[in-house]
């Protein structure tokens, strides 16, 4: 069975493969991030603490939360696997006191101090491949996505991930 791809529209035909030993597909590594990524965004500014971190990841159950300095730009992302090992770190003093030296370290950490600062970004315009490049390259889990200089959204390796299982399910 053959596909009949002169009724499609010059941007319809160029999304469609040929694979040698089956139908036709769509080709959806083009589709841009803003049709995937994570809208609804949580972020925290510079100047919260390490219990206000703690409670974003606990209560949203997220991995990666952008950052945004006093004019409300992009500053820095900080991740779950970071937050954890500077956490591991600060308890591991040993006194009579220490439950609140503990805490007091806690609350006195700053989003700032463990942020990764100006992370790499990509436009919403950007697409699915360019996401997967980017991850892939720099071994990133997440990366935020800007429209001009404001921030829009996140796409992560999952949000990838989900996208080739619903493209999957979709054509076969």
């Amino acid at each position: 069975m053959s596909f009949d791809m002169r009724h499609l529209s010059n941007s319809e035909a160029s999304l469609f493969l040929r694979t040698q030993n089956g139908p036709a597909r769509m080709d959806k590594t083009n589709i841009p991030l803003k049709d995937i990524m994570t809208k609804n965004l949580i972020c925290l500014s510079e100047e919260d603490t390490g219990d206000r971190i703690a409670d974003v990841f606990t209560q949203h159950k997220i991995h990666h939360i952008p950052v945004l300095n006093d004019k409300r730009k992009l500053a820095g992302i900080v991740s779950r696997f970071d937050f954890d090992r500077i956490i591991l770190g600060l308890f591991l003093f040993a006194s009579q006191k220490k439950a609140d030296y503990n805490e007091a370290l806690y609350r006195t950490l700053r989003v700032k101090d463990i942020m990764t600062p100006d992370p790499y970004t990509l436009q919403e315009d950007n697409t699915l491949h360019d996401a997967y490049m980017v991850l892939k390259s720099h071994n990133f889990r997440a990366v935020p996505i800007l429209s001009g200089e404001k921030l829009v959204g996140i796409v992560t390796s999952i949000d990838l991930l989900e996208s080739g299982l619903n493209l999957s399910s979709e054509y076969t």
